[in-house]
């Protein structure tokens, strides 16, 4: 193993611990009486920022409540999918053999444009239609 793939796997298992922090913050607030910090987006700009939901989500998805979860935040399913196989795939690579080659491939596109900007275009429009639902007075989603 080279150099660089060591330090690219140690990059990978930090990223991985840092998500594997928050999601055990959301466990946490999710089975005990500890309250989530408020919105500071919400609280200066008096409307709900493009995460708003995201934790509550989270929290109601330790639950096993996948339509409180969809009604918090649309996109925290597949978010949490996301990020436990790539926990998954940093903390125990060889376990992962037979997708290695794709998870690899999705570590090194990650970062990129051509995954970044579609995401962040979807983040972004999933929070403007939830503006607009809610700007209707629709209460499909909970802020």
């Amino acid at each position: 193993m080279s150099d660089t793939d060591a330090r690219s796997r140690r990059g990978r298992r930090v990223l991985a611990l840092v998500v594997f922090a928050v999601l055990a913050a959301t466990l946490l607030v999710a089975y005990t009486p500890v309250p989530a910090p408020p919105c500071l987006f919400r609280l200066i700009w008096r409307i709900p920022c493009p995460g708003c939901g995201m934790e509550r989500a989270l929290e109601a998805l330790w639950h096993g409540d996948l339509h409180t979860s969809i009604s918090y935040h649309p996109l925290a399913i597949p978010f949490a999918l996301f990020i436990l196989t790539l926990l998954l795939s940093a903390l125990w690579p060889e376990r992962w053999e037979r997708s290695r080659r794709f998870m690899d491939r999705v570590w090194e596109l990650l970062p990129s444009r051509a995954v970044m900007i579609p995401a962040l275009i979807v983040f972004v429009g999933t929070w403007v239609l939830r503006l607009a639902l809610w700007a209707m007075g629709d209460d499909t989603f909970a802020w």
